[in-house]
């Protein structure tokens, strides 16, 4: 019984995190929505571009919250008792690969590395 409530408390914290995502976003979808309304194409482009540090600091602080914050998390998990030691030395060794991989995303879809190097790689064939 003890155990279904903090699945439950689990679930509404989930649910709780997913609401404020879609609010954040509607919320930005509306803002550049008044912009589109407002101001032509490129003064939109100029106003996103100028939010681009923001943003990138804001995923780069959050892929490093999943770094250091992994063990908390784990260790929270088993003395909660939703992990075993063994499930949780599997979590841990994941946690590199994780963050790893949001890095190389993060460095080829928010960072646009990929585009850069192959405008370099470009100017320097032709």
């Amino acid at each position: 019984m003890l155990r279904g409530l903090r699945l439950e408390s689990l679930a509404s914290l989930f649910l709780l995190l997913t609401v404020i995502a879609t609010l954040l976003t509607a919320l930005m979808g509306s803002v550049l929505w008044s912009s589109i309304q407002a101001h032509s194409v490129q003064t939109l482009r100029e106003q996103i571009d100028s939010w681009q540090p923001l943003f990138a600091g804001i995923r780069w602080t959050l892929i490093g919250s999943v770094a250091f914050g992994w063990p908390v998390l784990c260790r929270y998990l088993v003395q909660s008792g939703y992990l075993g030691t063994s499930k949780t030395r599997q979590l841990l060794d994941l946690r590199w690969r994780v963050v790893g991989w949001l890095v190389v995303i993060e460095l080829i879809l928010g960072q646009s590395v990929l585009v850069k190097l192959m405008t370099i790689m470009a100017s320097k064939a032709g």
